[in-house]
């Protein structure tokens, strides 16, 4: 049996510190019944968090309906929208894509009647969305609305070729002959069983009439283009159009110091984890973290060799308004793309410039 005052020191770590020994595992500090404990106040702490958010919800919603993100994008394209839910979940958003949304036995063409009442589409152009017939009846739906250019942002794929006349002219060529092979195929067959087909066929023929005058529009409209995946720069511009007014880490664009990001935590987390600013603990969220000043930096480097070696090993001192902004959000999975930004710009970081440890290096340093 745990004592009270055993239980008390499990429940005042934080939720983030309680995740990550739950993700240490057998080399939790916790071990047995501690750490039994531990998983049951983390859950608490979860469902705490979970009731409270539901009731904020619920007066927001009585005040003002949150705006509705809709993606609309190829199911070949499916790792992209997957990238971009990821992304749009650190700014708290989740998206209303029909992977998640379209339940079961509910008609598809009833969820894609829902994109008319988002207030913003995002649509992910492509060749194999442009030559699909359920991702131009999305569009021409969203196109039905008198304000849609205000409300829809297209992150164009550089091989889609839609900003010249030839490019345009394949894709209307491609719904001219997609058009006739059907209505020739069906040709033989009778009237009373061609309701599908001829359904299809409205489809079809409503899209060839329509994409012309669609990527015409996408031309001259802001645009993201990106190349064969998207990247958080890409994200960045997308989330600056639709949220122009929340601009991240704005107010430390002239702060001269340093986040502190601690190395093996984040490589066993799997999310950048930092120094806290109120006590000595560790936060998921760089909105939280410490601010330390170049001369604290520096004293830890340049005093004891032995513990310069260790804080080398263990942190890495991000500098504010050179790098860290760069990042460009509050809550950042240990992800090659965000990995990138900070190697590209190494010999502006302070410690393990790298980012990297051995199995034994977490092990001793962790």
């Amino acid at each position: 049996m745990l004592n009270d005052e055993k239980k008390k020191r499990i429940e005042s770590l934080s939720t983030d510190e309680m995740l990550f020994e739950i993700n240490l595992g057998h080399r939790s500090r916790f071990q047995r019944d501690k750490f039994a404990y531990l998983k049951t106040c983390y859950q608490k702490r979860l469902e705490e968090k979970k009731q409270s958010s539901s009731k904020q919800n619920m007066a927001t919603n009585e005040t003002s309906d949150k705006d509705k993100i809709f993606l609309s994008y190829s199911w070949k394209n499916s790792a992209i929208a997957d990238y971009l839910d990821i992304l749009f979940k650190t700014k708290n958003i989740t998206l209303n894509r029909d992977v998640r949304d379209v339940e079961y036995r509910q008609s598809i063409k009833k969820f894609m009647k829902q994109i008319r009442s988002s207030d913003f589409c995002l649509v992910v152009i492509s060749e194999d969305y442009l030559k699909s017939i359920n991702c131009m009846f999305e569009v021409t739906e969203f196109l039905k609305e008198k304000n849609y250019k205000d409300r829809i942002l297209p992150l164009v794929q550089k091989d889609a070729n839609i900003f010249d006349i030839k490019g345009i002219n394949i894709y209307i060529k491609f719904w001219q002959d997609k058009f006739i092979e059907l209505k020739k195929s069906s040709s033989d067959i009778d009237e009373l069983n061609r309701i599908e087909t001829i359904n299809e066929l409205k489809k079809i023929e409503n899209i060839q009439r329509n994409i012309g005058d669609f990527l015409s529009i996408i031309s001259d409209m802001k645009t993201i283009i990106f190349d064969n995946e998207i990247d958080v720069t890409d994200f960045n511009k997308i989330y600056s159009v639709i949220n122009p007014n929340d601009s991240f880490l704005g107010e430390h664009h002239d702060v001269d110091g340093f986040f502190l990001l601690n190395v093996p935590r984040t490589l066993i987390s799997k999310v950048f984890t930092w120094m806290a600013k109120e006590s000595k603990g560790y936060t998921f969220e760089l909105n939280n973290a410490k601010i330390y000043t170049k001369n604290e930096i520096d004293q830890k480097v340049n005093g004891d060799a032995f513990q310069a070696e260790w804080f080398c090993k263990k942190y890495a001192a991000i500098p504010i308004n050179e790098l860290a902004i760069k990042l460009g959000q509050n809550y950042i999975p240990y992800d090659h793309r965000f990995l990138e930004i900070l190697r590209k710009h190494r010999n502006k970081i302070v410690g393990n410039t790298a980012i990297h440890l051995t199995k034994e290096e977490i092990e001793q340093y962790g």
